[in-house]
């Protein structure tokens, strides 16, 4: 598995026209360029931002044909019973069903999962994805 860092590739940026503040977009985006350029177990691709001081990492999981099927991250906060601790805790969120939106492909269904490590995994979000408007750029 690759890993990499978005600040590495300031071109994909420019290729894709990301917004830097969009951590979800701009990860995707900088592992799918990278999937041709060798950064392959498995499909697999680790991909780190950090943006004011905010550091978001994951496994992105791509399926043959290159779509992303899974984003694998344990940055997000479980808190104590007591309210009072945060406890970093593993999160998924597969993805079940891609579709074309106005000629370009994306996930149209999935799910959010957490992933306890005392308990069994659940999926607590389901996703579906009915239309897509893409704002134009300035």
């Amino acid at each position: 598995m690759a890993n990499l860092d978005v600040e590495d590739h300031p071109a994909v940026f420019a290729e894709h026209s990301l917004d830097p503040e969009d951590p979800p977009t701009v990860l995707v985006e900088v592992a799918h360029h990278l999937q041709g350029t060798g950064a392959r177990k498995e499909h697999q691709a680790r991909a780190t931002y950090s943006n004011a001081g905010h550091t978001v990492s994951a496994v992105l999981v791509f399926d043959d044909e290159h779509r992303l099927i899974d984003f694998v991250s344990d940055d997000r906060l479980a808190v104590s019973e007591d309210g009072r601790t945060f406890t970093a805790q593993r999160w998924s969120t597969p993805i079940g069903e891609h579709r074309g939106f106005d000629g370009r492909w994306a996930g149209a269904a999935g799910t959010g999962r957490w992933h306890p490590g005392d308990a069994a995994s659940f999926d607590y979000l389901e996703m579906r994805v009915d239309d897509i408007t893409y704002l134009e750029a300035p």
